[in-house]
């Protein structure tokens, strides 16, 4: 945990250089826990995105293989 703007910059870049992490989570620390309400923020480094891809490779009668 960090108060200081530059060091949470260090671990942004050193952390996301790697295949996963995609950013820092961040909150105010003064801030209380409340269960249900999302108070912390996510600052990304990249964006992602997911897929499906599927493709015909064969087709057998009336089977699509």
């Amino acid at each position: 945990m960090t108060t200081d703007p530059g060091l949470a910059r260090d671990w942004l870049e050193e952390w996301t250089q790697v295949p996963g992490p995609e950013g820092i989570v961040v909150k105010n620390p003064a801030s209380p826990y409340r269960p249900g309400v999302r108070g912390w923020s996510k600052l990304r480094r990249r964006q992602t995105t997911e897929a499906v891809i599927g493709a015909v490779i064969e087709v057998h009668g009336d089977w699509l293989v």
